[in-house]
């Protein structure tokens, strides 16, 4: 006969392991992390917490006021230069990739940040 304790901790244990399969389920749905976004940080936490830690970042980046003001300086700068220079569209398309990557240096930064307050909550 299990005593109130011992059922208590095996429906504990059931509900703690439907969780972490039901999570996997969910993580498996995302798209793997990119390498861009792969730090010692975030491979220190479990598989399926790593695309949910990379989706959070990016939702917050793509808010953050300080993204926002910096792809718009550099959009600014680049109209300035091209309507100062008249033409030259390969510079033109080349700075165009610039907000995409500083969006993936703000992320990768936002990543690590996330991940080490995991740990440390953990």
């Amino acid at each position: 006969m299990l005593s109130k304790e011992q059922a208590s901790e095996i429906a504990d244990q059931i509900l703690k392991q439907a969780r972490d399969d039901n999570l996997t389920q969910q993580a498996s749905a995302f798209r793997p992390t990119l390498p861009l976004y792969r730090c010692s940080e975030l491979r220190a936490l479990a598989p399926w917490m790593q695309p949910l830690v990379v989706r959070h970042a990016s939702q917050a980046v793509t808010k953050s006021p300080v993204f926002i003001l910096t792809v718009i300086a550099w959009l600014g700068g680049m109209f300035a230069l091209w309507s100062y220079q008249y033409g030259e569209a390969r510079f033109i398309l080349a700075c165009s990739f610039v907000p995409l990557l500083l969006r993936g240096m703000f992320v990768r930064h936002e990543v690590k940040k996330i991940a080490a307050q995991l740990q440390l909550s953990t």
